[in-house]
């Protein structure tokens, strides 16, 4: 699968950890802030905490990775890539 390939790929990684570092931070603010802020987090809630920045990495490759596949899909043919631009 092409995402396993890109997931530590440079081209997209460096974008992918500034998101998942934007978007973890919020997200973990939201989900874990009350529970840090009073030092109870406990093992299950530091778990969630990880995925809670893993969870955006994952996305970020998975959408620059369909990107450029579609970019390279359509970079030989003008037709397709116009006909899908009118169905957008």
């Amino acid at each position: 699968m092409v995402l396993w390939h890109n997931l530590f790929d440079v081209r997209f990684s460096w974008t992918a950890i500034r998101v998942a570092l934007l978007v973890g931070t919020i997200l973990f603010v939201i989900n874990h802030g009350r529970a840090f802020l009073d030092g109870t987090m406990n093992r299950e809630r530091w778990i969630s905490a990880a995925f809670t920045y893993c969870v955006p990495y994952i996305v970020s490759i998975h959408g620059q990775s369909i990107s450029q596949a579609r970019i390279k899909a359509y970079s030989g043919s003008s037709d397709l890539a116009k006909s899908d631009r009118d169905s957008l």
